[in-house]
């Protein structure tokens, strides 16, 4: 694929920061997909989630349209203790295409074994987004609440702030 950063299940301890670009999909990618016997997977490895990642100052774009950031947790693993902070969406300088989402979390689709459950995303804080593409935050997901993620400093040039994927949303 053509994402920039794409960290996947057992990744924690990890800052990301001062990023500025385009990439063809996610500029940094969290995702746990994949089966448990995947070949990415170290045999006997307790921790397969993602977690306590630090991303900050990224001034990125992506000219596939899809998004700067991208949280997802399937098949049984975990995202959690994910801090955001000073996102700008750089298709704001004519730098690739608006993104469906600066930051995209959850998604009913791409699970192996099962989807994502209620809290399997969480400890997500969303703090300061400049964004001109359809959607800030985009949650994907009925799953995730207010709960699992808080949202400050988000500023939508275009499009909306928080965008809700789903009519029965638990988010409040």
């Amino acid at each position: 694929n053509q994402d920039g950063i794409d960290l996947r299940g057992g990744c924690n301890n990890i800052d990301i920061y001062n990023l500025r670009g385009v990439t063809g999909d996610d500029t940094v990618a969290l995702t746990t997909i994949g089966t448990s016997n995947a070949w990415w997977m170290i045999k006997g490895m307790s921790d397969v989630d993602i977690h306590d990642v630090k991303m900050y100052n990224i001034d990125a774009g992506c000219s596939g349209g899809h998004g700067i950031i991208r949280l997802l947790a399937h098949d049984g693993r975990k995202v959690y203790n994910v801090d955001i902070k000073n996102i700008r969406d750089a298709s704001l300088d004519g730098l690739g295409k608006s993104c469906s989402a600066v930051i995209r979390v959850g998604d009913k689709n791409y699970s192996s074994v099962s989807q994502q459950s209620y809290g399997d995303i969480s400890g997500i804080t969303v703090d300061g987004v400049i964004s001109n593409s359809r959607a800030a935050v985009y949650i994907k997901h009925s799953a995730i609440t207010s709960k699992h993620i808080t949202c400050e400093n988000i500023t939508a040039v275009e499009g909306e702030g928080l965008k809700l994927d789903y009519p029965d949303s638990l988010y409040e």
